[in-house]
């Protein structure tokens, strides 16, 4: 696992004009394993952390070769799978009878085709819990079953997730849990860094063909999050239905994590101190890769960079302020047409190019770190083995 950076960033000399102010250290400070560096302003301490999963949606099919005991009686597919799929009917209500405290769920005992389950894995945290379906769709000669389990490897840590495999052998008694972690799909993912000391605001964020963007205010007049997307190109024929989406893709989000916390009565993460997190999701609907090579994802950051607004140097300081704020919540073009004529132009240009001295496209270097942090590592290391 690699070491932080301590980064020290100036504006060459010339006073700054911090968007927001100076925030408190935060409390308590990060993991060291979790910080991928520190960068130093003349204002601020920024700790910018390893990117990790922070959600995750996982997928398989229960088919013969992860059944806890399989069948090897020889029988054709159609008259095995039929057993089956009256086996687990059979067994979900029992199953949601005996659910031990720590797991919630419902099944319909008057037609248990669909199993829904919540095992909490953190008894500190009352949102800490994945949810597990076990579904059963019809086919043209047997029904087929399909188990999906969505939870957050943030938050459930290595502890969390020792829990979490006990809760899935409760709610899938029929199944071999190491077999199914090796057959488990992964269908989305929310790849996630932190930038502990700022606040959305402070920040210069750029994404891939730069379309629309959402930006959500909270009560005391700053943004709270805003949602980025890719530039989407006009219909090329009007469409059947007026609720067509026109805003593209969505391709990042910015989101300040304590005034989430504030708003569901929960503990901030590091108390007083601002923290804004760069979030971007990934589903796969074909050729959904493997659990196994979770580690090896492609950089799901690509493209994407976020700066310190205020350690861009762009000349005039507070005029160059007023642009940030105009840009964070309109875009590079409606700060121009702000400020044409005038330093406009060479603002848009700084604006624009900067390099992203918080995330940039080498941030995903410690991606792997990131997954080990959270105890994922142990379920992809389990998929590898195959056991």
């Amino acid at each position: 696992m690699g070491c932080h950076v301590a980064v020290k960033l100036t504006s060459g000399g010339k006073p700054l004009f911090p968007l927001t102010s100076p925030p408190p250290k935060p409390i308590p400070a990060p993991e060291p394993k979790l910080i991928a560096k520190v960068v130093s302003y003349e204002d601020r301490e920024i700790i910018v952390t390893v990117p990790f999963p922070d959600s995750i949606e996982l997928v398989a099919g229960v088919t013969n070769d992860i059944l806890l005991v399989p069948d090897i009686s020889g029988k054709s597919a159609k008259q095995l799978y039929t057993e089956l799929d009256q086996e687990i009917q059979d067994a979900l209500v029992e199953i949601a009878m005996n659910l031990p405290p720590y797991i919630s769920g419902k099944v319909n005992p008057n037609n248990p085709t669909r199993g829904e389950f919540y095992i909490a894995y953190d008894d500190a945290q009352p949102l800490s819990k994945a949810r597990v379906t076990l579904s059963r769709t019809k086919g043209a000669d047997y029904a087929s079953w399909r188990i999906r389990c969505e939870f957050s490897p943030s938050k459930a840590g290595q502890t969390g997730l020792v829990k979490l495999t006990a809760g899935l052998e409760a709610v899938l008694p029929f199944v071999s849990i190491p077999k199914l972690i090796h057959a488990f799909e992964v269908a989305r993912i929310d790849s996630a860094i932190d930038c502990i000391g700022a606040t959305p605001l402070d920040l210069i964020a750029h994404v891939p063909k730069p379309g629309k963007r959402v930006v959500y205010v909270g009560a005391h007049g700053k943004p709270e999050s805003v949602y980025f997307y890719e530039l989407k190109k006009p219909l090329k024929t009007p469409p059947t239905r007026l609720s067509v989406l026109t805003r593209g893709p969505h391709r990042l989000t910015l989101y300040e994590r304590r005034d989430y916390h504030l708003q569901l009565s929960l503990q901030p993460p590091y108390g007083p101190c601002p923290v804004t997190r760069a979030e971007v999701i990934k589903r796969w609907t074909k050729k959904r890769p493997l659990l196994a090579g979770v580690t090896s994802l492609d950089n799901l950051f690509a493209g994407r960079r976020v700066a310190y607004a205020a350690a861009v140097p762009a000349g005039g300081s507070k005029a160059w302020r007023q642009f940030c704020l105009a840009a964070f919540g309109g875009g590079i073009d409606k700060s121009l047409f702000s400020w044409l004529p005038g330093p406009g132009a060479t603002f848009a240009k700084a604006y624009t190019a900067c390099t992203g001295d918080l995330i940039d496209p080498h941030c995903w270097d410690r991606w792997e770190d990131g997954i080990k942090a959270t105890g994922l590592g142990k379920w992809a290391e389990l998929a590898q083995s195959g056991q």
